[in-house]
């Protein structure tokens, strides 16, 4: 069987991986582990021709696929080969292609790993975590792990550290390891290992910026920035919440109610009265103004290296300035 897993390089697309071949932590003995960065077709060919001493069909996992079919075009014509072997195919095989499912330029080469599901291929695409998704990703980490993370424990985690899924596991993984890899962690355990955790609540940051407080807004990036949050994910934080503050705006013009806000925009229920106080006092024009601003960021920095920090802090005073004192 091959499975093909397309998305971001983190810890959830390992683990989806992981899981469909049925490995479980440090089960080495039985999976063969390749780098498409540095493997051949040669050993990806000989890898899944490996009779497994210790299992019925040998396991084979392979990283930075999207390399690989580049250096090589007969990769992908190969795949399309071992998955109509079906049962005869020598080994159980998952393939990771990092890509970015949100980038146009990808497209293609996301077309054509999907093309390998014509043959019988288990292609799935792994996109970043929603809020809610997020919840559920947390506490199923934690319960793997022996322990069982409550509901508004749960919130208060990805509140803090953001839906980034590679963040969500090292964190969550802490407070695991905080709680003794046992037990129950409420939302009072949480708070108290904040300090560790070390992340700033990026609500601390929106809620500056729409209350058109710069000084407080740019105080909040440079603290996420002084921590290591990587530059693009901020941006993406940023978009994220002027989509949900549009699509509320506009179900409150069209005389929607705070149901149909929460069902549209998927806010968890104890931010949605911060998100409609938000979208009452953001006028249209504003938010045309702001969305311009987001999107000359994101263009310049996805073409800039060393000028990303100061591209945020120019986005974040211009978004949280008041029109008239600019």
């Amino acid at each position: 069987m091959l499975y093909v897993f397309l998305g971001a390089r983190e810890p959830r697309i390992q683990h989806e991986a992981q899981v469909a071949l049925g490995l479980t932590e440090g089960d080495d003995l039985s999976v063969i582990r390749l780098d498409g960065a540095g493997a051949s077709l040669d050993a990806l060919v000989e890898a899944c021709s490996v009779v497994d001493m210790f299992s019925a069909r040998r396991k084979v996992l392979l990283t930075n696929a999207q390399i690989l079919t580049s250096s090589n075009k007969e990769t992908l014509t190969w795949l399309a080969t071992f998955t109509r072997d079906g049962s005869e195919a020598p080994c159980d095989l998952a393939i990771l292609a990092y890509l970015d499912l949100s980038d146009s330029r990808s497209r293609s080469r996301i077309e054509s790993f999907r093309k390998l599901e014509a043959s019988g291929a288990n292609v799935r695409l792994v996109r970043p975590l929603n809020e809610r998704d997020a919840l559920q990703f947390v506490q199923r980490r934690a319960q793997r792990q022996g322990v069982r993370l409550e509901d508004g424990a749960a919130e208060r985690l990805v509140e803090i550290v953001t839906p980034d899924a590679g963040l969500l596991a090292q964190e969550a993984d802490k407070l695991v390891t905080y709680a003794g890899f046992t037990g129950t962690v409420d939302v009072a355990a949480v708070d108290e290992a904040s300090a560790t955790i070390g992340e700033h609540r990026r609500w601390d940051y929106i809620n500056a910026v729409s209350a058109q407080r710069p000084a407080q807004a740019l105080g909040v990036l440079h603290d996420m920035l002084g921590l290591g949050a990587p530059k693009q994910m901020i941006l993406s934080d940023i978009s994220t919440s002027m989509r949900r503050l549009a699509t509320a705006k506009a179900i409150q013009d069209a005389g929607g109610n705070e149901q149909d806000i929460g069902r549209k925009t998927r806010v968890p229920a104890f931010r949605l009265r911060e998100l409609l106080g938000h979208a009452r006092r953001t006028s249209p024009r504003l938010l045309a103004r702001m969305y311009g601003e987001l999107v000359r960021t994101d263009l310049s920095l996805k073409s800039t290296g060393g000028a990303g920090e100061a591209l945020l802090e120019i986005l974040t005073a211009r978004l949280a300035t008041p029109p008239s004192s600019r």
